[in-house]
Order: C-alpha cells, then structure tokens, then sequence
C-alpha cells in the first residue's frame, strides 16, 4: 500500500490510518461500514447519533421558557440536515431509535414547563391528536397563519 502510495506522491499518516478488518466495521463520515452475515450494510455511526441528540439536549436546555412554535423553529433544522444525510444508508431502525430518543427529550421538555399538569393534558398541548397523534406540533388557530402558544 505504502508503495502504491508513494509512486504518486502521496503518504499515509501511521497516527490517523487504522486498518481494520470489514466484519469489525469502522466509522467514516459519520456512518459506520460493516459486513453483518457477509452483507456489507452502511449505517449512520454512534457517534453521529450521540452528537445529534447533545445538539437537541443543548437546544431545549437552552429554550427551557420559549414558545413551542420556537422550539420547533431551532430543531427542525438540526433534525432535518442529520436525516437528509443518512437518507440514503440502512438508517431505518436508527431513525426509529432517534425519533423515540427525540421524543422523550421533547416530553421531558413539556413536563418542566408544566409540572402540575397530568400526562393527558400534556400530551394533548405538546402531541395534538387525531390527525398528528405522536407529533410535537404547535396548534393552529382556526383561520389563521398564526399558531398558538
């Protein structure tokens, strides 16, 4: 390798290469490359999942009094980017682990803001059902552009 390297003018650092084998895996851009049962499968990495939900921890410490319409301006886009990024590796089961991991972090958030509150009222405030049953969403008023705080 080093020889291939070397006729082009080129170098390998020895502290920043790790050579490892495809059944471990290693992680590159965010994603981890592995062979699971002789099938290579890309997947986003450990790493990636743990910054993203810092991002969103700091995010909603940092907005722990703001509207909801405003948390949800600050999040989108940090949300959003991850998922478009790994859209195209097996990120299936991962986007289901982000999203619950998400949503607790969202619930924690609304329970601070109400803490003599119940569940149910919560829950219908911050995950307005029936047609977004799950979702943390601002209400609309009716007729209006404007959501409700």
């Amino acid at each position: 390798m080093a020889n291939f390297l070397q006729e082009r003018g080129l170098r390998r650092s020895p502290a920043k290469t790790k050579i490892s084998h495809i059944d471990q895996g290693f992680d590159f851009l965010g994603q981890n490359i592995k062979k699971y049962r002789g099938k290579l499968l890309i997947k986003p990495s450990k790493g990636s999942c743990k910054r993203l939900l810092e991002k969103v921890k700091r995010t909603l410490k940092s907005n722990k009094t703001a509207k909801q319409s405003k948390v949800i301006s600050l999040l989108n886009p940090l949300i959003r980017a991850w998922s478009y990024y790994h859209r195209h590796v097996t990120a299936k089961d991962t986007f289901l682990e982000m999203d619950y991991r998400i949503h607790c972090k969202l619930w924690k958030w609304a329970r601070r803001r109400h803490p003599t509150q119940g569940a149910k009222w919560i829950n219908k405030k911050y995950f307005p059902p029936p047609e977004k049953w799950g979702y943390f969403a601002a209400r609309r008023k009716v007729g209006s552009d404007k959501t409700e705080t």
